[in-house]
């Protein structure tokens, strides 16, 4: 003890009475393997009170910032001059330490740097308290590099504000000064119980169901808090639970498991929401992931459960995250040549893997979240105090807890040093994100024709007939021959209704409840497929005798997505020029749900012009949205209009403004049909200082008496367009030659290549 070291640095005394100095050498003394006999103990005591008196004598102490970086080879160390300032009266639980400012620094910037510094030695002391309850010292691995990243954040603060710069030999003694200073203080607090330790963590658990997350709950309170069940899943809800542990108010949000399978991916879904929802008013410190060391998942099968919960939450909840792998005490399996392979290396294996799949979910290869592992089985080896005991030597319940309130640690200073981008207090499970607000304003721009009564469109053909027949009259033309609808026998079924014969289920019956069901109908399938990807259902109605109202929706499916598509909309006519159409909007963009509330009026000016303006809110992802336009319809001669349409939608302090205007030609036969239709558009749009401008035309018009041609153009102004050319025809002979092009232009494109 003579021989050892206790400090490099006399600044250790800083803060100290005689009776505090005496209480700490003890303390200190006897924790040594060895412990000193009570004379050499007397000896070093009274050789550090000259020192002490010394240093307290003095009417002002200079001490130089802290820092953790350590000098790089070759990097060239400049001193700081110190200033000296006057030294307030130390107290118990406190150290006075002061930082030396910069030459042009102000008193302003100096007072709240020396602010800044008793916090993160307020942190340090808080640290060294927790880990000393947990049975750990200052030397263990996290401790230690807790302290480091620290001291290394202070210093990187202290670099943007012109403070102390890297390789200063000056900051790197008063780093090991300050880090002596916590641990004595903190020693001093622990033993003396006062200040309190103010100290909170909540944790929040998340995993698949049946690998332990109950009984580790237990484990770490040391009671059954939570129930449990071999057999059977026993947590349904989201509930908190509280406790103490090692004197440290611990609060638990235990959440019920996640199942890997396909089919239950609506279960895991409610889960999550039904989180989402409690988090709202208890936000969690730290997130612990669960899994099994002894059950590896194959192929990434647990990625889409980390997918679901990155989705609910955001990548932010893997930022503060830590994988717990329980039945840590089972025997790791063979290896590849046969030969058991070590505990280590399995636990490393599978660590890796899990890892790997966060990294993949959170789509951060940066990532690298800190593995624990657990065991909760009764007759897994235990201490003498009962703590269960891994194959490896380790105590798992004080490493888990360790792990939690140094993340807790590091999150406080981060937020202290404001050295994160996001603001400090920012829930991971408030969505961050953008809604989309270009397929928003879209979705706003496009012309919606108001709803009409059927009975109104059946007496505008009544009307159109009677102009007809009175036409005919005039003419002294015969009448037209009735038309006897005579129905269409039944197909014959096929005998056998399996895979290879699936034209019996394409036929549906048409029922009088004016509810229209239909299969969607996958043209490109594969062989053997039934060829149904989804369905659409459609509905139209009168409400109060006077508001035509319409409700449709499609639902696709495949082995990857879902696509959902619902609108319910109606048009009340305020007077013969003036009609509302309102209605609700639901559906899918990109893994999110979109619902829009729209509303719009248009108003007839004159014959040939009209003009309609309208209001509309989205909520996309938890983010709301609103929007507004205006459109302006001209039909300056039959056959032609044109139509002339602005907008902008705003969200979260952004907008998007965009337009469009289109004109379209239909030729009108004899007959009154329509012989050709021609429509020309553009359109422009501006989000976020960036233009994008587009066009389109298409095309259609007859070639011959049972053969139509349709064109199709557009190009925008990133370069990029496409050309469509189809050909439709009702002369079989035409199809079959229309087959031979595509066949045409691979040979010679082929015989281009070779000659």
């Amino acid at each position: 003890m003579v021989k050892g070291v206790l400090s490099s640095d006399a600044s250790i005394l800083d803060g100290l009475t005689e009776d505090s100095l005496t209480k700490l050498v003890k303390q200190v003394c006897a924790r040594q393997p060895q412990p000193p006999e009570d004379a050499a103990v007397q000896n070093l005591i009274n050789a550090l009170l000259p020192v002490l008196k010394e240093r307290n004598s003095g009417e002002g102490v200079s001490v130089a910032p802290t820092s953790a970086a350590a000098p790089s080879a070759g990097s060239k160390s400049t001193p700081t001059p110190a200033k000296p300032v006057d030294r307030p009266a130390a107290s118990a639980g406190t150290v006075a330490t002061t930082a030396a400012p910069a030459a042009t620094a102000s008193p302003k910037a100096s007072a709240e740097t020396d602010k800044t510094v008793q916090k993160l030695q307020d942190i340090r002391v808080k640290l060294l308290r927790l880990s000393s309850r947990l049975g750990q010292g200052p030397r263990n691995t996290v401790v230690a590099q807790v302290l480091y990243r620290l001291e290394l954040a202070e210093h990187l603060k202290a670099g943007k504000g012109g403070g102390v710069r890297p390789g200063d030999a000056s900051a790197q003694a008063s780093a090991a000064g300050g880090r002596d200073r916590a641990n004595a203080l903190a020693i001093e607090q622990e033993a003396a119980g006062t200040p309190e330790l103010d100290f909170t963590c909540t944790i929040l658990i998340l995993g698949k169901s049946g690998v332990g997350k109950s009984c580790t709950i237990n484990s770490i309170f040391g009671e059954a808090l939570s129930p449990v069940d071999s057999f059977s899943t026993k947590t349904t809800e989201v509930r908190e639970i509280k406790g103490t542990v090692y004197g440290i108010p611990v609060r638990i949000i235990d959440t019920p498991g996640l199942i890997p399978c396909a089919s239950e991916s609506r279960h895991n879904a409610q889960i999550m929401a039904q989180t989402r929802r409690f988090l709202k008013k208890r936000q969690p410190d730290i997130v612990l992931y669960f899994d099994r060391l002894d059950m590896p998942a194959r192929d990434y099968g647990d990625l889409p459960l980390l997918r679901i919960v990155t989705e609910t939450f955001g990548q932010a909840v893997w930022f503060n995250a830590i994988v717990v792998l329980t039945h840590a005490s089972t025997a790791p399996p063979d290896g590849q040549n046969g030969q058991p392979i070590s505990y280590e290396m399995y636990v490393a294996q599978r660590s890796h893997v899990v890892q790997q799949m966060i990294r993949q979910a959170a789509g951060d290869m940066r990532l690298m979240n800190p593995v624990s592992l657990a065991e909760n089985h009764p007759a897994c080896r235990t201490t003498r105090t009962g703590d269960r005991v891994l194959p490896n030597g380790q105590i798992w319940k004080p490493q888990l807890l360790l792990l939690c309130f140094a993340s807790k640690i590091l999150t406080e200073a981060n937020a202290l040093l404001n050295l994160q981008e996001n603001k400090a207090g920012r829930s991971f499970s408030q969505k961050p994100k953008q809604p989309p607000l270009p397929f928003l304003l879209s979705s706003l721009l496009q012309a919606r024709a108001p709803r009409k009564i059927v009975q109104d469109e059946y007496e505008e053909e009544e009307a159109a007939f009677a102009a007809a027949e009175a036409e005919q009259a005039e003419q002294e033309l015969p009448p037209p021959a009735k038309q006897v609808a005579i129905p269409a026998p039944d197909p014959a079924l096929p005998p056998s209704f399996d895979g290879d014969n699936p034209s019996y289920r394409f036929r549906f019956l048409e029922s009088a409840n004016q509810w229209m069901v239909r299969p969607i109908v996958e043209a490109h399938g594969w062989d053997h497929e039934a060829g149904i990807d989804g369905f659409s259902v459609d509905k139209g109605f009168v409400m109060k005798k006077n508001i035509p109202t319409n409700v449709s929706g499609q639902l696709t499916k495949d082995k990857k997505d879902m696509q959902i598509v619902f609108e319910a909309e109606g048009s009340a006519r305020h007077s013969p020029s003036m009609v509302t159409t309102s209605g609700i909007d639901i559906q899918t963009v990109g893994r999110q749900m979109a619902y829009t509330a729209r509303a719009e009026t248009r108003i007839k000016n004159a014959p040939i012009n009209k003009t309609c303006a309208g209001l509309s809110a989205s909520s996309v992802g938890g983010s709301l949205a609103y929007g507004a336009k205006i459109e302006d319809r001209f039909k300056p001669r039959p056959g032609m209009k044109l139509v002339l349409s602005g907008g902008v939608i705003t969200s979260k302090g952004e907008k998007a403004y965009g337009g469009n205007v289109e004109g379209t030609y239909r030729r009108i036969g004899d007959d009154e049909a329509e012989t050709a239709r021609t429509t020309v558009g553009a359109s422009f749009m501006n989000w976020k200082g960036e233009n994008a401008l587009g066009a389109n035309l298409t095309s259609q018009f007859p070639i011959e008496e049972k053969t139509s041609l349709t064109a199709r153009a557009n190009i925008n102004s990133r370069g990029a367009g496409q050309l469509t050319l189809r050909a439709t025809s009702n002369d079989r002979l035409q199809l079959a030659a229309a087959s031979l092009v595509p066949v045409i232009f691979a040979i010679l494109g082929r015989c281009g290549r070779e000659f």
